[in-house]
This record gives structure tokens, C-alpha cells and sequence, in this order.
């Protein structure tokens, strides 16, 4: 007869492995990012209200339920969980002025890990993303290990109350000294993550998600109605070349602190340039939905008239039938361009919505020399060879769309420009070092003490290349010249204005800013900045009502606006 063995039950820690076991623990849940304004010695001596529970959970079920290994996982995921959330909850506030919406931003993940990796060839992409995969499972692999540790010693009814005691002690303290565990501020508490999820969960739930799709075929059937109603005659640009220059990160902080004169000399220094070369200006503000990133929201907003606040919107929009101020012009002969240095890819066919003919992205652009941390090229570059290969050449009107690079975050690289604009296609033209570089990289953006000045000379450098590009222009040309949303830099004396960006449009043809009179914009090129802001997605429907009516005429779109 054979003698049935069973496993040995493991021993249990020491009181000082136990220990270490759960100051680890705390380690992992309460240790701050590099952008988190927030003292190390100050974060690690603070409780955290998401170990409380979790230990007391844990107790809990080792006492009743036993599974030390399945205990041990959950113990080790929600533990994961914690720097995981809130590596969002501090990332997008610090670095794009938002707050983080998780069912949103997580379909950005990608986005974002491209933005950290610009700089990396494919290669060291894949080694980087190999690496932190490996990394967070060794991670994981010894969280387990803690977790496990601290599961069989509150196995012992003892240790299990005396854990249970301790969670209580704090908890009980730390209510009593500080009585919330959610607001940063004052409290005792490092903030709790699991309070942040309840919450994020809440608001989802509150702001009525799930009919999300409903919403936005709503409003896309309504700025139809809209579009119907407006002057669709744009004859008045038959032969006019049609452009928006996108500035990276330009918005209204460019006045904030002691910058307004410095800004004000650059205008008024790009301003002779213009008129030397016959361009009127009028200014006004453009406000877009999306907070301190997501360019290409912006972009689809402007030409839609769609407002587009975040991804899923965006992503909904993509599938539906809007049209956009592309495919009007398109209509009538225009070639619609889209110029975008920074996307690595051949071509975007779920970009059909917005109606361009021809997409000249990263890959059709032959750049050879320095890498820099967006889009590689330098804008004068791009903007260089839009002008040689593509305008110059053009049989036929043109609408292009052209979305700058040199002022993206985290600006740590100011590219030499050429007034000779031909030497700037000239071979080696770029292979140099930068003109400027600071030592600036996405962890320290938050908290370095020259991102300001930083900021100012990357966008100084792209607004010197967008109108720079436009006083070579010799067709009859309308251009906007304009931010996509504001800087990842702080601006509270701006309040929602910091939201704010400049759109300029120029032209060679007095007869075409006229029209502009009426639709917020005044006349020369900087933005009064006792002015208003108008909503991104007014744009189309003020540049309709602009060219399509006839001169001097006050139709609008039916909607009083």
C-alpha cells in the first residue's frame, strides 16, 4: 500500500523579512515619477490609503479562504496597478494640462511611446520596447516573490490581526490628522489610486460614454445642416493657392510672463519681411477643444467643424460621412496637399474623410542629416521643399495643409536657418549640430529651469520658417498661419485663455483679408490680445461665410453666427 505524501507547507518569514516584504511594497505603491512635484524623502513617509486596503484584503482572505498563490497574484497586480495608473494620472498633467481620462488616453499609449522614442532608430525601437516588456515582467516576477512572502505571514491568525491592527493605526491617524485620502494637497496620504479609479470610473459612467457614437452623429448631422445652410459659392479662390501652416505647441503663452515684448518684436520683425514682399496680415484667436497635445485632433477640427475633444471622438469621425473644407475646395479644381513630416508612414487611407489628393509624409521626404527629436527635419527644410518640389511646379491651384515639427516638445534642439532658403536643400545643408540645444529630455520637461527659453526658440525658429515660406510665395496666395494647441508649460495668470492660439492670415491679395473683417480677425499681424477667442470648429463655417458670400454681404449660416 502506497503511503500518500503531501507538500510541505512553507515556513514563515521572519518578523524582519516580513518587514521588508511590506516596506517594498510601499515602496512600489507610494515611489514618485521624476515629474512629480512632490519631495522624495516627503513621498516615502507618507501612507498609502491603496496599501491599507490591500493588506487588509489580503488578511482577509488568507484567513478564510487560503490559495496563498492566487492571493499572492492578486496582491502582486494590484500592487503593479498602482505606479502603472498613476504614471497617467501625473503624466498628462504635467505634460500636456489635462487630466487624464483613461478610456481616452489609453488608446494614445502608442502615440506616446512613438513621442518617447523619436530619437531611436528602428532598431533600438524594438530593443526599447523588448526592454521595457522584459522589464516589467522581471518586475511583476518579483513582486510575486514579496507578495508571496508577505501571504504566508499574515497565514498566522497573530500576524494576520497584528497586520490588520497596524492598517487600522494608520488609517485611523492619518483620518484623524488629515481627513482626505483623495486631494493631493495638505493630506497625510500619498493620493490613492484606487480612489482615482472609483472616481475616473464614476465621471465615465456620469458622462454618458456608451453614447458616445449617438452624440457625435448628432452633431456631425448638425454642422451638415449647417454647411448647407452657408454661401457654398467659393469662386472668389478659383485661383487661389489655399495653405495652413501648423506652429507645434505656438499658443497663447507666448504671452505669459515677461514674453509679450519679446513676441511682439518678432512679429513686427516678420511683419517687414511680409509686406516687402506684398502680404498683408489680420490676426485673431482660434481656441481647439484638445488640451496641450493631440495636434491631428485639432487639425480635424478645424476643417470639419466637428468639435473633437479627445480620440474616440476622433475616431468616430474618421468613420462617418462629415465633409471637410478640403473636399469643398477640391471640388473646384484646387490640388489638396497634405504636408506632414513627422508621420513615418507612406500613407493614411482613414484619412480619406478630410479630402487631400496627395500626402507627402515622412518617408517622400529625402532629408539627410541630423536627427532631430521630432519629425527628424528641420522645418525650414520641409517648408524648403514644399516650395521647390510642389509649389513652384503646380499647374493648378493649391490647398495645402502643412503641420510643423521643430516646436515639438520636448524642444531641446533649435535647427540653423538659412536666409538663403535654396542652400537649405543643399546637400549636408543640416548635418551639423543644432544651433541651439539644451538639455532637455521628456522627464525633466516639467521641472527644467530653461523649457521656457527652450520653448521660445523652437517656436521663434518655426514661425521664422512659416513666414519666411510665405514671403517667397508669387502665385496668389490665403494663408493661415496658426497653433494647434497650447505649449505643455504652466500659465495660470492666462486662465482658459491659456488655451488660446494665434491664427494669422496673410495674403497677396488686399481684396481676400477684407473679407476677413467680419470674421473676428484684425488687421495686422499680431493678435489683439484684448480679444476673444473663437472656437476651433467656428473656423470652417467664418472662412465660408468669408469666401463664399459675395463681398460686402452679411448671409450667414442660419444660425446667427
Amino acid at each position: 500500500m502506497t503511503e500518500r505524501t503531501t507538500s510541505p507547507t512553507p515556513r514563515a518569514p521572519h518578523a524582519l523579512t516580513l518587514g521588508a516584504a511590506l516596506l517594498a511594497l510601499h515602496a512600489v505603491t507610494v515611489s514618485p515619477f521624476a515629474w512629480e512635484d512632490v519631495p522624495w524623502p516627503r513621498a516615502w513617509l507618507r501612507p498609502s490609503a491603496d496599501l491599507v486596503v490591500m493588506l487588509s484584503v489580503v488578511c482577509v482572505l488568507t484567513l478564510g479562504v487560503g490559495a496563498r498563490r492566487r492571493i499572492a497574484h492578486g496582491l502582486a497586480c494590484g500592487a503593479l496597478l498602482m505606479p502603472l495608473y498613476r504614471f497617467g494620472e501625473t503624466l498628462l498633467p504635467a505634460f500636456l494640462h489635462k487630466e487624464f481620462e483613461p478610456w481616452v488616453d489609453l488608446q494614445l499609449l502608442p502615440g506616446l511611446l512613438s513621442l518617447v522614442t523619436q530619437e531611436l532608430g528602428m532598431v533600438a525601437r524594438w530593443l526599447a520596447a523588448l526592454g521595457g516588456i522584459v522589464a516589467v515582467a522581471l518586475l511583476y516576477a518579483l513582486l510575486v516573490r514579496v507578495c508571496a512572502t508577505v501571504v504566508r505571514g499574515v497565514d498566522r491568525p497573530r500576524v494576520a490581526v497584528g497586520v490588520l491592527a497596524g492598517c487600522q493605526t494608520v488609517a485611523a491617524a492619518a483620518f484623524l490628522l488629515a481627513p482626505t485620502v483623495v486631494a493631493e494637497g495638505p493630506s497625510l496620504w500619498r493620493r490613492s489610486m484606487l480612489g482615482a479609479i472609483v472616481d475616473d470610473a464614476a465621471q465615465y459612467l456620469r458622462g454618458g460614454r456608451f453614447w458616445l457614437a449617438d452624440e457625435v452623429e448628432d452633431e456631425i448631422a448638425a454642422v451638415a445642416a449647417r454647411l448647407d445652410r452657408t454661401p457654398p459659392d467659393l469662386g472668389v479662390l478659383d485661383d487661389v493657392d489655399v495653405y495652413f501652416l501648423i506652429v507645434e505647441s505656438y499658443g497663447r503663452s507666448v504671452l505669459s510672463g515677461q514674453v509679450p515684448e519679446t513676441y511682439r518684436d518678432w512679429l513686427r520683425d516678420f511683419a517687414l519681411g511680409l509686406r516687402e514682399a506684398g502680404f498683408g496680415a489680420r490676426a485673431a484667436w482660434l481656441r481647439p477643444s484638445v488640451r496641450g497635445g493631440g495636434s491631428w485632433m485639432a487639425h480635424a477640427e478645424l476643417v470639419t467643424g466637428v468639435r473633437v475633444p479627445d480620440q474616440s471622438v476622433f475616431e468616430l469621425l474618421l468613420a462617418s460621412d462629415a465633409r471637410a473644407l478640403p473636399w469643398l475646395l477640391r471640388e473646384r479644381g484646387h490640388h489638396t496637399i497634405s504636408v506632414q513630416p513627422a508621420l513615418p508612414i507612406e500613407a493614411w487611407p482613414e484619412g480619406e474623410i478630410f479630402g487631400f489628393e496627395t500626402e507627402v509624409f515622412q518617408p517622400a521626404l529625402p532629408y539627410r542629416g541630423h536627427h532631430y527629436h521630432w519629425g527628424q527635419m528641420p522645418d525650414q527644410y520641409a517648408l524648403a521643399y514644399l516650395l521647390e518640389h510642389v509649389v513652384r511646379p503646380a499647374t493648378r491651384p493649391l490647398l495645402v495643409e502643412y503641420v510643423g515639427v521643430t516646436s515639438h516638445a520636448p524642444f531641446k534642439k533649435v535647427p540653423p536657418f538659412y536666409t538663403d532658403w535654396t542652400a537649405a536643400l543643399a546637400p549636408g545643408a543640416f548635418a551639423g549640430r543644432p544651433a541651439l540645444e539644451y538639455d532637455i529630455d521628456w522627464a525633466s520637461l516639467a521641472t527644467h529651469p530653461q523649457v521656457r527659453e527652450a520653448y521660445l526658440a523652437s517656436v521663434h525658429y518655426s514661425l521664422r520658417a512659416c513666414f519666411g515660406f510665405v514671403a517667397l510665395l508669387q502665385r496668389p496666395s490665403l494663408v493661415f498661419v496658426l497653433g494647434d494647441h497650447q505649449p505643455p508649460l504652466s500659465a495660470p495668470e492666462l486662465g482658459a485663455q491659456a488655451r488660446d492660439v494665434p491664427i494669422h492670415a496673410l495674403s497677396n491679395q488686399p481684396a481676400l483679408l477684407e473679407r476677413l473683417a467680419t470674421a473676428g480677425f484684425r488687421e495686422g499681424l499680431e493678435p489683439d490680445p484684448t480679444l476673444d477667442a473663437f472656437p476651433g470648429a467656428e473656423f470652417i463655417f467664418r472662412f465660408l461665410r468669408a469666401f463664399g458670400a459675395p463681398p460686402g454681404s452679411d448671409a450667414n449660416d442660419g444660425d446667427g453666427r
